[in-house]
């Protein structure tokens, strides 16, 4: 007994589904003879798995959810056998709101598959199960004010007297952009101390953080080294001023509207100093989403 099963599946725009969309398809299938089923059921499921150390011996905890799932029985007539040959059904599913988009990484992935099960009637024949995976992607939204301002002063030890510190403030004209566009920082570096600023270091980074009681904990960070710049230096009492551009890439993107593990992008803005002073570091949220989304945002920001 033979079950020959394709899942055609039309091309969606931009290469991906968004929310709102309308996933359309085909199930076509041959039996090699004549069979009865109990269901014919096509599914999209979207599913998200993470691990993340608990301990130094390498222990991991997982946690697997369930963000979407849609059913559709394609079985005309149940119960009744089906002839030896070729049979074809569509089926339509709609992409809700809220839904993260389609994710892999090492620490964790979120996935959408369409799946077709044909559950036979007769006992102890198993049932046979297809699949094909569909990118998607959820709306974003900004998550930080545009500009955003930022300060940091690092204190300088010193046995000197009156004040000996390093004061950097950070303008980012924009925290909701495209993939693919750059994010303008404008730095403005008062060195009031007696030792010299190596550099500021510019770049996008990506975080990994556990929700536990409304308290985000980081498991793991990723830098993005083509993103990465450097300004001059900063010598001891002088103040300096630098333009700075963070690039995006067209394959980056936000993945919000998750459970329990998030995954988040920040420009950080490290000031280097040398040994044996303490670098100090600030993050800028940003949100990388489709240009969909960012237009929309524009177009109410200019309404207001």
């Amino acid at each position: 007994m033979v079950v020959l099963c394709r899942i055609l599946v039309d091309r969606p725009e931009n290469g991906a589904y968004r929310s709102g969309d309308t996933v359309e398809g085909t199930v076509k299938y041959h039996l090699d003879r004549p069979m009865t089923f109990e269901a014919i059921n096509v599914s999209l499921i979207g599913e998200g798995m993470a691990s993340w150390p608990v301990s130094q011996n390498s222990d991991y905890a997982c946690d697997k959810q369930e963000y979407l799932s849609l059913n559709k029985d394609i079985l005309l007539n149940r119960d009744s056998v089906q002839d030896q040959g070729c049979y074809s059904s569509t089926f339509a599913f709609v992409i809700p709101e809220n839904i993260p988009s389609t994710f892999k990484h090492t620490s964790c992935y979120i996935t959408y598959k369409i799946f077709v099960n044909f559950t036979m009637i007769k006992p102890f024949i198993r049932s046979r199960m297809f699949e094909i995976e569909i990118p998607v992607y959820g709306t974003t939204s900004p998550c930080s004010p545009e500009p955003l301002k930022l300060e940091l002063t690092k204190e300088i030890f010193s046995l000197g007297l009156g004040p000996n510190n390093v004061n950097i403030k950070v303008v980012a004209d924009r925290t909701f952009v495209s993939s693919g566009e750059s994010i303008n920082l404008f730095l403005i570096v008062d060195n009031n101390s007696s030792v010299k600023v190596t550099t500021i270091k510019t770049e996008l980074v990506r975080y990994f953080s556990l929700g536990v009681e409304n308290v985000n904990i980081p498991f793991d960070i990723e830098h993005f080294k083509e993103t990465k710049s450097r300004t001059a230096s900063v010598n001891k009492c002088s103040v300096k001023y630098f333009s700075c551009m963070v690039p995006t890439t067209s394959d980056l993107y936000s993945v919000q509207h998750t459970r329990k593990v998030l995954i988040e992008y920040k420009v950080r803005v490290t000031v280097k100093f040398p040994f044996p002073y303490k670098n100090v570091f600030l993050e800028i949220p940003v949100v990388i989403g489709t240009g969909d989304d960012v237009k929309m945002y524009r177009k109410m920001q200019d309404c207001y």
